[in-house]
């Protein structure tokens, strides 16, 4: 099986909230409370104008979705290669390997009031080979993509490498969260340590 996706650059994307126009918004409402005591009208009209104002804030970004970042080139997953762009790391020489996967493309997430969609390049992969630690993220189309990187996670498992991988932040075994025992079944079936 053969996965392929995508490589992104997201150094640049800041995905944290704004609040620059709640904080704004918050300051000219006490204004307006204040100006009540001096002049009446033009305080309300603050209040009003307030009151207003604050669904948009809430509700700008309903459905917008999050930027992608600059494509770097391609990415392909085999149970015996990887290539990461230009470079090809055989699956022999992987000393360390962590995968964290996000949100598929178009993936609803939702905040407290409003949701964007996901660019699906939030996943991450780190492969330390040879010495050389190459850490990027990917694209990740749709869940059916999952369906193909679980089997080359199977097969990198069947060769005994082990792979650290997260799935939407929990820790997995072929994407699946298991409890202690069941780990320890895992690890006996694939002979890791």
């Amino acid at each position: 099986m053969i996965f392929r996706s995508h490589i992104y650059d997201r150094k640049d994307i800041d995905d944290s909230p704004k609040w620059g126009g709640f904080v704004f918004l918050f300051l000219f409402f006490i204004l307006g409370y204040l100006l009540t005591d001096v002049i009446e009208s033009l305080g309300k009209a603050i209040l009003i104008g307030c009151a207003l104002a604050t669904p948009i804030f809430l509700y700008k970004d309903w459905g917008k979705k999050k930027p992608e970042g600059k494509y770097v080139g391609e990415l392909i997953l085999t149970g015996d290669r990887f290539i990461i762009g230009e470079n090809t790391v055989d699956t022999s020489s992987i000393t360390d390997l962590k995968i964290e996967i996000g949100n598929p493309k178009g993936f609803k997430e939702w905040g407290r009031y409003t949701y964007t969609l996901s660019s699906g390049t939030t996943s991450k992969m780190e492969v330390t080979a040879k010495g050389v630690k190459h850490q990027f993220n990917f694209l990740l189309f749709s869940d059916s993509q999952l369906k193909e990187l679980r089997v080359v996670l199977e097969q990198l498992y069947s060769k005994g490498i082990f792979v650290k991988e997260f799935y939407l932040g929990n820790r997995t075994y072929l994407f699946e969260e298991l409890g202690y025992e069941e780990i320890q079944e895992f690890k006996r079936k694939y002979k890791l340590r």
